[in-house]
């Protein structure tokens, strides 16, 4: 069977329908900032969870600016490490995009190792 090609747009995810507008247009960027088919089914819930903890950060953060107490610092926190965990899980950094250091490793070892006491003729 032959390969069919992809169609320019397709493969981008829609966002849920509960969610909130600001939610949407968090899901929007996150989801256009990465190529076509990127994100699978299996990472939608872990998509989602983004934008929700994404959103209360804001929202505390909003918060915060104007009544500054240490139990929304510590909220704003924890919302902003599960971000940071959630991001990192989905590969949307730049560090998700690096090769793993084993793998650097070993494509290093295999490498043609070069003496410079020997000379090529």
């Amino acid at each position: 069977m032959p390969a069919q090609p992809k169609i320019p747009g397709a493969g981008r995810p829609p966002p849920p329908a509960e969610m909130s507008q600001r939610e949407q247009q968090i899901w929007q960027s996150v989801v256009d900032s990465k190529p076509l088919n990127y994100f699978d089914a299996g990472v939608l819930p872990l998509l989602a969870a983004l934008c929700t903890h994404q959103w209360q950060s804001e929202l505390i953060a909003q918060e915060m600016r104007h009544h500054p107490m240490p139990r929304l610092r510590v909220e704003f926190r924890r919302e902003t490490a599960m971000v940071a965990t959630l991001a990192s899980r989905l590969r949307l950094g730049k560090i998700g995009l690096r090769k793993h250091q084993s793998s650097e490793a070993l494509e290093a070892a295999s490498a043609p190792r070069r003496r410079l006491w020997e000379v090529m003729k």
